[in-house]
């Protein structure tokens, strides 16, 4: 990857040993089945919670996800949506479902399956249907923030674009993970720090106008930016494509690879701010 410092690069493998295509996947098709039990049925509607927004007292049962972290990763790709803690382990994969505007701002994470849509509710380790995509919209739209950040610089000069949010570092208040949509909308993810006004691309490059698509996922508890550097399309693409843990510029390893056409959304990530 583009930027990566000699010694990234060589964490870059630091999963072998527990990638997560070493995990069996777990169909979901009606329901949620886990390695560790067998298949259930889901819970009926009267089980459900209801008063929500976008709660539908006629939707089918909550889909249960034993083993669900707090936090992780959801990839679409192979048909359908796996599930991935921080450690890269697939914790579930969904068959058939995607992930429902995968380039939003940091916030809730909807899966849509056929004309159905579903919240997932990490503490109750559960995808909740909901009642519409207008419900859908309201769970998962987070406002952009548009932080007034100053433009990066290629060359001397501004580059063109727009601040879209930004998400602040749990470990230090003035400094944040921010996502930049360039020209043709080329989406690249910078670490700004307000107090020494800096703004670098998370992949650490000098000239941000040569860093490869990338996008700001969030925070995880350990203090980690997550994020997903895709195959690319308007922009430079990765040489490594995937879902990358890093602290600062330049430096990080691949928690997970994604193939061509993946999308990559965060759930239990703190909101944007």
């Amino acid at each position: 990857m583009p930027g990566l410092r000699s010694s990234a690069i060589a964490s870059l493998v630091v999963l072998a040993a527990c990638s997560a295509s070493d995990v069996p996947p777990v169909a979901v098709s009606p329901v949620v089945v886990t390695p560790a039990a067998p298949a259930t049925a889901p819970e009926s509607p009267a089980a459900s919670p209801t008063g929500g927004p976008g709660e539908s007292p006629t939707a089918p049962g909550p889909i249960r996800i034993a083993g669900l972290p707090e936090q992780g990763v959801a990839i679409e790709r192979d048909g359908g949506v796996d599930l991935v803690d921080f450690f890269g382990r697939r914790v579930a994969h969904l068959d058939g479902f995607t992930i429902f505007q995968s380039t939003d701002a940091p916030g809730n994470l909807v899966l849509a399956r056929g004309s159905g849509f579903f919240l997932l509710e990490e503490f109750r380790r559960r995808l909740r249907p909901l009642a519409s995509e207008r419900a859908a919209r309201r769970w998962q739209e987070a406002d952009e923030n548009h932080p007034d950040f100053p433009a990066p610089r290629s060359g001397g000069k501004p580059m063109t674009g727009h601040w879209r949010y930004s998400v602040s570092d749990p470990r230090y208040g003035d400094r944040f993970l921010a996502q930049w949509s360039g020209e043709c909308e080329a989406p690249i993810a910078f670490f700004v720090d307000r107090d020494e006004g800096e703004v670098e691309p998370v992949t650490g490059e000098a000239d941000p106008a040569t860093a490869p698509e990338s996008f700001a996922l969030g925070w995880n508890k350990r203090g980690q930016a997550v994020l997903f550097l895709p195959q690319g399309e308007c922009g430079a693409g990765a040489r490594r494509p995937g879902v990358y843990l890093s602290r600062d510029a330049g430096e990080g390893h691949l928690l997970v690879g994604t193939p061509p056409g993946a999308t990559a959304r965060m759930w239990g990530t703190t909101v944007a701010g």
